[in-house]
């Protein structure tokens, strides 16, 4: 009988197939890449790989949800230094902030797999069910920022008369779409070259932050 595997080395084996097809979309693009050439990137047959994804969709989305949690790792990171540091809500948040003009800065490749990612969602018609494990990452990044809204109303340095998920929603979305169209298009009229793109995205963040600050 063949020796059952732990649920260790399930998961070492389900994100070494989901980090092969994140390359593989990374260098193709997500549409270009079939079940057929992920299971021969990782060395295995394709039933092999349908036994563990049943659909290409699902690969799909647990590279998403694997992208998102090595942001959310490192959004912890600050979180956890920013109480280390005693910070109140406000400067807390701007830090969580600052990391996103760091991601521009330095792997641009998050928001053209975005791009791509929300293309295939849209052409698939992928469910609300399907997106579950996509969505629970992003509530779960969501909530690092509303504790520093909370604390930083009660600790006065944050403004308690806004929707302040309300504006981390506007944000997240405004932030997103304003990187992927300075790293995906080219400049089209030459007021597009006014300004330098990362100072479009600091721009960006400095807005909000001084919005929720008290």
């Amino acid at each position: 009988m063949n020796k059952k595997e732990s649920p260790e080395k399930k998961a070492k084996k389900r994100q070494y197939i989901l980090s092969a097809a994140r390359e593989m979309f990374k260098e193709e693009g997500i549409d270009a890449v079939s079940m057929k050439e992920i299971a021969q990137k990782c060395l295995y047959g394709v039933a092999t790989l349908y036994r563990w994804f049943s659909a290409k969709k699902y690969i799909v989305v647990g590279v998403g949800v694997q992208v998102w949690e090595e942001k959310k790792e490192a959004f912890e990171a600050i979180a956890s230094a920013n109480r280390k540091q005693g910070l109140d809500g406000y400067h807390s948040f701007v830090n969580l902030m600052n990391y996103y003009e760091s991601i521009f800065q330095n792997d641009p490749s998050f928001f053209i797999f975005l791009d791509m990612f929300d293309n295939y969602v849209l052409k698939e018609k992928l469910s609300e069910q399907e997106l579950s494990p996509y969505n629970d990452v992003l509530m779960q990044i969501q909530a690092i920022f509303l504790d520093c809204a909370k604390k930083g109303i009660e600790d006065g340095s944050v403004r308690k008369d806004i929707d302040f998920t309300m504006t981390y929603y506007s944000f997240a979305k405004a932030l997103i779409g304003l990187a992927q169209k300075l790293i995906l298009e080219n400049d089209i009229v030459a007021s597009d070259k006014a300004v330098k793109p990362n100072s479009e995205i600091h721009t960006l963040i400095q807005v909000v932050v001084n919005f929720i600050k008290a």
